[in-house]
């Protein structure tokens, strides 16, 4: 009687023992086949050490309410603008066992418009362009990170509709069963050298100036969290991306004033919001997206590969 209880004691054992190891060898296959977001999409990563060109179309914008305009008799041409990324560094690991990660990048946009005198009666505008954003995103699952956006110094104007309240905005971003909070936020500061006539020919004049923009991202992540990326849309922006934004924000803007004075819900707001509030992953189109993404669409570094100098 003892022999059959072992014996049926250690069968059993034997069983519990194989299921365990069939479970675990599930789990890890199941986890061999999720692949990080950068990997499945086939992103390709690119030396930070590399000097970014990004096209640009420059605009004239009314001074008084900043809004882009066409004006008779002046002329922007399309231009490139030069990006070059530096100044990693890292803080001392706070009680959370998170760090707060930093980089910098400067920009430098030339700039060159005509004005044909016999025509242009308005005076009233100034150069402008849309600026580009690096923006941080995550490697294993693509999800762009909240950002709170600061200008620091010069005319750098965000077109965001809610302000982020906190020092930076935060995403909560889960990859196999880990969840971990990385928080964003960037300064901008911009300066012009100043316009310069550089040529004059009958009523037609040439003028040149460059715009100067050094921005300095803030990343709260946990020490050592190798999944924040930094990209770079190659194709640049342009005036009609800044007209369909300030068309979105306008229409959003009228939809609060209307549902305060009405005390009713709004399903176009409802639909704004959800649009405000997703977390987007890099290749998803958005709002405001001219064309669909693709993975060529972008520059794509690793934040912990840029350079300390």
């Amino acid at each position: 009687m003892k022999k059959k209880i072992i014996i049926i004691s250690l069968i059993a054992l034997l069983l519990v023992i194989g299921l365990i190891i069939l479970i675990i060898c599930i789990k890890n296959d199941k986890e061999s086949t999720i692949k990080p977001y950068v990997e499945e999409n086939n992103i390709k990563v690119v030396s930070s050490k590399d000097e970014f060109k990004i096209p640009f179309e420059p605009y004239a914008r009314d001074n008084k309410d900043k809004l882009p305009i066409d004006i008779d008799g002046v002329n922007f041409e399309d231009t490139i603008g030069i990006y070059k990324f530096y100044g990693y560094s890292e803080s001392d690991v706070d009680e959370n066992g998170y760090v707060t990660y930093s980089f910098k990048y400067d920009v430098v946009v030339p700039i060159s418009y005509t004005i044909d005198t016999s025509k242009l009666n308005n005076t009233n505008w100034s150069r402008s362009y849309a600026f580009l954003q690096a923006n941080v995103f995550d490697y294993y699952t693509g999800e762009l990170y909240r950002e709170k956006n600061i200008s620091i110094t010069g005319n750098v104007h965000f077109h965001n509709i809610d302000d982020v309240t906190d020092d930076m905005a935060y995403t909560n971003i889960t990859w196999n069963d880990k969840e971990y909070k990385i928080g964003v936020r960037m300064e901008s500061s911009s300066k012009w050298d100043g316009v310069t006539k550089v040529n004059s020919t009958g009523s037609i004049d040439t003028y040149n100036d460059t715009n100067r923009l050094t921005v300095i991202g803030y990343i709260y992540a946990p020490k050592d969290y190798d999944g924040v990326m930094v990209s770079l849309n190659k194709n640049g922006t342009s005036k009609d991306i800044v007209l369909k934004q300030i068309e979105f924000n306008n229409r959003y803007n009228e939809l609060i004033k209307e549902e305060q004075n009405n005390k009713e819900k709004s399903t176009e707001l409802t639909e704004m919001k959800n649009k405000l509030n997703k977390i987007y992953k890099l290749l998803d189109n958005r709002y405001m997206d001219i064309k669909e993404r693709t993975a060529d669409d972008f520059y794509v570094i690793r934040l912990n590969k840029i350079s300390k100098d």
